[in-house]
């Protein structure tokens, strides 16, 4: 359940994020791939941090701590413009990039914290199918709001927010209440000792 809400959430600006900043925001592909070619240092002296959180602290709950972190990330995106794309979208997407190490190396492995010993074959496979419906789900739900809303606009801080900026809204929403689900339910999902 946690990794498919996290799954969904994440994909609900997936399909129109990469348009909307190349055709609305003009962010260049080079400077898109620029950022994006910089995740490898980050994972190379973030990781070894995150490491030692997963550690203290145990896979979920360093997801979660790891997802509210990226929480105000999701935020400042919607708040992405032409005037302010040079210097917030890369400040924010530097955060993205080592917040989000938490998250990523976190949710590849939670298909493991409890995982039964008989047929994982089975639940393994059933985790997949989960991931990639969650991911269609996600990614459906955010193209159906944009053809059902394609000329939103809502004012708001002194800012126009766009369809694409609202799923964004729905993306951090997932970065704030899934860690809060966590939180309040960790005794009764955290795996028994053995």
């Amino acid at each position: 359940g946690i990794v498919f809400l996290y799954t969904f959430c994440n994909n609900v600006p997936a399909a129109s994020l990469n348009y909307y900043l190349l055709n609305n925001i003009g962010i260049t592909y080079t400077f898109i791939y620029f950022i994006s070619v910089l995740y490898p240092l980050f994972l190379a002296f973030g990781l070894p941090l995150w490491k030692r959180l997963i550690g203290r602290v145990g896979w979920l709950k360093t997801f979660a701590i790891s997802e509210l972190t990226l929480f105000p990330t999701y935020v400042m995106y919607s708040f992405v413009t032409k005037n302010n794309y040079l210097w917030l979208w890369f400040t924010l997407r530097l955060m993205q990039h080592f917040f989000g190490i938490g998250a990523g190396v976190s949710n590849a492995n939670m298909l493991y914290i409890n995982l039964p010993k008989e047929d994982q074959t089975n639940y393994s496979a059933f985790h997949t199918l989960a991931t990639n419906v969650a991911a269609f789900l996600g990614m459906m739900a955010g193209t159906g709001f944009i053809a059902a809303f394609p000329d939103l606009a809502l004012r708001l801080l002194g800012t126009e927010f766009t369809n694409v900026q609202v799923l964004l809204w729905v993306q951090a929403a997932g970065s704030l209440l899934l860690p809060l689900f966590i939180f309040k339910f960790l005794p009764h999902i955290t795996p028994d000792e053995e």
